[in-house]
């Protein structure tokens, strides 16, 4: 990952938690968590999944989570995609939770929930 696609994610965690950036929720309950965020020019995806690396004796499921930078041709024009226990899965950790927060509009099911416990 470079320096200037870090600070974009630094920068989009940021703002996410802010509430200056809302994120759509494109997951689906059989896969993975998916959200992207459109600016018009450019369209940010985090996404969050499952894949199988074989060996000879046996199977095994890694996490991962991908991010992409598209253009407003929807191409790509960067992408880290990073697997647990990499050095930089939890600076797109820190993204994902924030764009998961934010899809699923987080805070306003927990204001809900604390109201109506409240009574």
């Amino acid at each position: 990952m470079d320096n200037e696609f870090a600070e974009v994610i630094d920068r989009l965690v940021a703002q996410t938690r802010a509430g200056k950036v809302q994120w759509e929720d494109l997951s689906s309950l059989s896969g993975g968590d998916e959200f992207r965020v459109n600016f018009g020019d450019a369209v940010v995806e985090v996404r969050q999944g499952e894949r199988i690396e074989r060996t000879d004796e046996e199977k095994q499921y890694v996490e991962y989570i991908r991010v992409q930078i598209l253009n407003d041709r929807g191409f790509v024009v960067a992408k880290s995609e990073q697997d647990v226990g990499h050095p930089f899965h939890g600076k797109l950790s820190e993204l994902l939770e924030a764009a998961r927060a934010s899809g699923r509009r987080r805070r306003a099911v927990f204001d809900r929930l604390l109201t109506t416990l409240s009574k």
